[in-house]
C-alpha cells in the first residue's frame, strides 16, 4: 500500500520531469538515427513543509520514516484531472499492450491533447495525444503497458502518479527556530 502525504504537510515547488529515453547514434557525417523504446515515466521534486514546531516535526519525519527511503511506494499528490471531460467512458474492445490507440465510448464532454487518463489494473498515467468528443480513438502515450479489456473504464479526476524516493538518504531542515519544519524530496515514478 502506498504512502500517503499527511493533511498537515504542506506539497509546494512542485517540479516534474517527462523521462522518454530513445536509442541514438550519430554517424562521423553527423547523420542522426534514433528509435524510440516507446517508454515514459516521471521524476521530480516536491518540498513538503510544517509548522507547529513538535507537530510538523513529528508529521514530516514520520512520512520520511515510513517511506523508508526508496522501499516503499508514494503517492504524489497532483490530483491531476481531465476538467473538460464528462460522463463514465469506457473502452471499447479489447486492446493489447503496446497499444497507442484505443477505442472508447460515453464521453459526455471532451478530452483534449495533454488531458491524462488512467486505468483500474494499472498505476501508469497515460497522456491523451488527439481531442475527443463522446465517442472514437484516443491516441495515448506512453502504449499501454498492461492489456484492456472492452467495457474497462476510462478513470480521469484526481489521478496521482505512484513513486518512490530516488535516495535512502533524506535531510530535513528547521527554520525559524524550529517551528517550521521542511525537506524536499526527489522521486520517480514506480511502475
Amino acid at each position: 500500500m502506498a504512502e500517503i502525504i499527511p493533511s498537515t504537510i504542506i506539497v509546494s515547488d512542485v517540479t516534474i520531469e517527462h523521462n522518454i529515453p530513445n536509442y541514438s547514434t550519430t554517424s562521423m557525417s553527423e547523420k542522426v538515427k534514433s528509435r524510440t523504446k516507446n517508454m515514459h515515466f516521471l521524476t521530480g521534486d516536491i518540498t513538503l513543509t510544517a509548522g507547529e514546531r513538535a507537530v510538523g516535526r513529528r508529521a514530516i519525519e514520520g512520512f520520511l520514516l515510513r517511506c523508508r527511503g526508496r522501499l516503499m511506494e508514494l503517492e504524489i499528490p497532483l490530483n491531476y484531472t481531465a476538467a473538460d471531460a464528462g460522463g463514465a467512458p469506457t473502452i471499447t474492445g479489447n486492446h493489447s499492450a503496446g497499444a497507442t490507440s484505443i477505442a472508447v465510448a460515453g464521453i459526455a464532454g471532451s478530452f483534449f491533447v495533454g488531458d491524462i487518463v488512467k486505468f483500474p489494473n494499472d498505476n501508469k498515467l497515460y497522456y491523451v495525444l488527439t481531442d475527443i468528443t463522446g465517442a472514437g480513438a484516443m491516441e495515448i502515450f506512453p502504449p499501454l503497458r498492461i492489456p484492456q479489456a472492452s467495457g474497462n473504464p476510462v478513470l480521469y479526476t484526481d489521478l496521482n502518479p505512484f513513486a518512490r524516493l530516488t535516495d535512502d538518504t533524506q535531510s530535513v531542515k528547521y527554520n525559524e527556530q524550529g517551528i517550521i519544519t521542511e525537506t524536499t524530496i526527489s522521486w520517480k515514478e514506480s511502475l
